[in-house]
């Protein structure tokens, strides 16, 4: 059961996806008060998220970072596309004709989760997931995996940009909940999902990328080492930041995490039934959240 602090700094940390970068610290202090510990886990969390309050233990050292190869295969790295807690992915240009991809590096310091993790995207056939081209190791102290490349904004850019009142927004998420739902039914967790792993490309359509941190439920990984650093603090369920036992409601309660932020930011905060399907989503407890994203995508569409 996660401590009472550790459940007011995520609720801290949820608002916070609200709140612009200039405004974070003076939001922070204001939300812990004169709680020092609540506000250094805050602070913590908050650095592993991608935000302005970082502190300085965090700051990786120049040294700590192998140089990173700019020729994998016949793929030359071409630019930076994001940086995670499982790895870097950059843009790469095939040398023999020009064949654009993505490609996910990181250190070899890898555990047998990770490598289990990557036999999961060979059995992945969906036309809204990136297709899996190769993997393999270089430089002997590096990982790669290349991936068909997506040209797209992350979804809540997406979102930002529209005028249509948040319908295409919850489209957009009940289409997210239909490729959630496809992986469940494959035996499957994402395990984080969030905006920033949902690029929309210029069709409108969704992709979901970055399986740095997907599970079989019922194999080994469910039950993952304790590492705050792989995950997304305000995304990622109870369960997953205690190290407890991850399941297909782990991704629903990252759903209701972004579903909360859509109906905030567009005009279905007064829907009462998407209110209730919320905090259904959203519940502490594993067994009363939707059991996958399939029921949780029947649940919204029929209250919205």
């Amino acid at each position: 059961m996660p401590s009472r602090r550790w459940l007011r700094a995520k609720q801290i940390l949820d608002a916070a996806e609200l709140i612009p970068a200039s405004e974070m610290t003076q939001f922070v202090t204001k939300e812990c008060g004169d709680d020092i510990e609540l506000r250094h886990e805050v602070e913590t969390l908050l650095a592993l998220d991608g935000h302005a309050v970082i502190p300085k233990h965090f700051e990786p050292h120049p040294e700590d970072i192998p140089e990173v190869p700019q020729l994998i295969e016949d793929f030359r790295l071409v630019g930076l596309l994001g940086k995670g807690g499982t790895g870097s992915v950059y843009r790469a240009v095939r040398e023999t004709d020009g064949y654009t991809a993505a490609i996910k590096l990181s250190q070899l310091s890898s555990t047998n989760q990770q490598v289990r993790r990557q036999g999961i995207l060979e059995t992945l056939r969906h036309p809204n997931i990136p297709r899996l081209i190769s993997k393999g190791k270089v430089s002997g102290v590096w990982k790669y995996v290349i991936r068909e490349f997506v040209d797209g904004i992350p979804a809540h850019q997406w979102i930002a940009a529209r005028t249509d009142g948040g319908r295409g927004a919850l489209d957009r998420f009940l289409k997210v909940c239909s490729i959630a739902a496809y992986l469940h039914a494959n035996g499957i967790v994402h395990g984080d999902l969030k905006p920033a792993n949902i690029l929309v490309s210029a069709d409108n359509e969704p992709h979901l990328i970055d399986f740095g941190n997907a599970v079989r439920p019922g194999s080994k990984d469910t039950r993952m080492k304790h590492d705050i650093a792989r995950f997304t603090p305000a995304f990622a369920s109870p369960e997953q930041m205690s190290g407890g036992r991850i399941t297909p409601a782990s991704d629903v309660y990252s759903l209701g995490v972004w579903l909360a932020q859509i109906t905030t930011n567009t005009g279905y905060a007064e829907n009462p039934g998407l209110a209730a399907t919320l905090q259904k989503a959203k519940s502490t407890d594993p067994s009363s959240r939707h059991a996958t994203a399939q029921d949780l995508y029947d649940e919204v569409l029929a209250v919205s």
